[in-house]
């Protein structure tokens, strides 16, 4: 039988031509190895198979460490179970080993080893007699290797969203024109957290935060960072940002992962990310609406886009209050106007039926005596003729004018009532425009020492005089202190 440490018989067959004891029938036994003999002759040919240190991939099933500082890591071939259960093997890291070589390089590339990893192990090959285990006493571990592995990862990953239709699906989505309900996903109280909320507390404006405190680090981050951006999705936010201060390439693996990726592809309000590091662009990245290099940079963003739309408002706002003037001027320019084009008017219709007349009664007189002088026979005749047509005609006449008066007087009255009521209308909206309504409602304006109106702290410093104006009078007021 071949040695399965490295060829030759076996220890047994070895030993098989060795006198031993007498059995009870008299036969020669070989002779026993104690276990001590036993465990030097497998050292030996450990020895001579594994000669130097050895390369080793594995599972990591578990790792703990010790009260002295050493580490044990149990590893299970990767490809998975043989008959009878997965080979594996024990992995020790004496504690001045971690300290000095594994834990910086861990440290370096932001690595946290977790259950579920393949990780490649340099050790050398060794037999713990106590327990009967073959050990491999770990020298280092292949942090690019693990590296390697999840940039392979991340790249199926986007493959994939690119094949479902995935990696546009947030970046299409459309963002209010003004963004105050904000849904935030960070680790509350981090650096990463105060950097962007400072931001926003910094501003003049009135964000809302719906805050969802997540682990960023770790085997559980990624399901709680999905679970945290599903749920302030729940909540009416015009925005969600997920946000992270900096670190390794390692530390940002939750990033990277397919459960926070399709949390944002199924997200239907835009996410933003401010996650702090540079040289790597990470699936989340990728697939937000918009993604900005530090939390602090999100803010910014954030903030520049409310002042741009209040900015817009208040021009707006001061256009109408113009526009409404200039129409009150015309609307006044207007009824002056037509009360002059009124009054002109009625002078002129009452002067000529005022001739009208005066030419008729001479037609009268003329055709009377013309009739006088043809006819002295019909004098009498023509005279009763003549004064029976005059009465009538006059009659009506002054009825014509008297009902034209009447007309032209009920239709100026009717034209100043409505010019009134519009010069009325736009009165009331230009009071709603007045400012000092707004004082009226409890809101002040404070101006500096030359009268122009204060927006920020900033333009203050201690010893500043300011006049604050209330809707009852002024107050003027001398700065001791700035702060936020």
């Amino acid at each position: 039988m071949d040695d399965p440490l490295g060829g030759g018989r076996s220890l047994a067959g070895r030993e098989s031509d060795q006198v031993g004891d007498l059995s009870e029938e008299g036969e020669h036994w070989p002779a026993a190895l104690t276990v001590r003999e036993l465990y030097r002759r497998i050292r030996s040919a450990l020895a001579r198979v594994f000669p130097g240190s050895v390369w080793v991939t594995g599972e990591l099933r578990s790792i703990s460490r010790s009260s002295q500082g050493h580490h044990y890591l149990e590893l299970a071939d990767p490809e998975g179970a043989e008959r009878g259960g997965d080979a594996t093997v024990r992995v020790v890291c004496w504690r001045t080993q971690w300290e000095t070589t594994v834990a910086p390089e861990l440290a370096r590339t932001g690595i946290t080893l977790e259950e579920g990893m393949v990780v490649r192990v340099l050790g050398d090959i060794g037999v713990y007699d106590r327990a009967s285990q073959i050990n491999l006493r770990m020298q280092r571990l292949d942090t690019e290797a693990l590296l390697g592995k999840l940039a392979a990862q991340k790249a199926r990953l986007l493959r994939r969203l690119e094949a479902e239709g995935l990696l546009e699906r947030n970046r299409s989505l459309p963002l209010p024109s003004v963004v105050l309900r904000i849904g935030l996903v960070a680790s509350v109280g981090t650096e990463g957290y105060r950097d962007f909320v400072g931001r926003l507390e910094a501003s003049e404006f009135a964000f809302t935060l719906l805050e969802h405190d997540s682990l960023v680090q770790g085997a559980a981050a990624p399901e709680s960072i999905a679970s945290g951006i599903r749920q302030v999705m729940t909540r009416s936010c015009d925005l969600i940002v997920l946000v992270r201060g900096g670190g390794a390439r390692g530390d940002l693996v939750a990033f990277d992962s397919e459960e926070v990726a399709l949390a944002i592809a199924g997200s239907s309000v835009p996410v933003w990310t401010g996650i702090g590091h540079t040289g790597d662009i990470s699936v989340a990245d990728l697939l937000a609406h918009s993604s900005f290099i530090t939390p602090t940079a999100c803010g910014e963003e954030l903030v520049a886009r409310v002042r741009a739309y209040w900015d817009g408002a208040c021009a707006a706002a001061t256009s109408t209050v113009r526009l409404c003037n200039s129409k009150i001027d015309l609307a006044a320019a207007s009824l002056a106007t037509s009360r002059r084009s009124l009054a002109a008017s009625a002078m002129l219709c009452v002067g000529s039926s005022e001739q009208h007349v005066s030419v008729s009664r001479r037609a009268l007189a003329s055709g009377a005596r013309w009739r006088l002088r043809a006819a002295w026979t019909d004098l009498s005749a023509a005279s009763a003729s003549a004064a029976r047509l005059a009465i009538p005609v006059t009659s009506r006449a002054r009825s014509d004018l008297a009902s034209l008066l009447q007309r032209l007087v009920v239709a100026g009255d009717r034209r100043l009532e409505s010019e009134a009521a519009a010069v009325a209308n736009a009165g009331r909206l230009l009071d709603a425009y007045d400012y000092h309504r707004q004082l009226q409602r409890g809101y002040t304006l404070t101006r500096d020492a030359e009268g122009r109106l204060l927006r920020s702290i900033s333009a203050l410093s201690a010893g500043a005089l300011i006049r604050t104006e209330m809707a009852d009078g002024r107050v003027t007021s001398v700065v001791e202190q700035v702060g936020l």
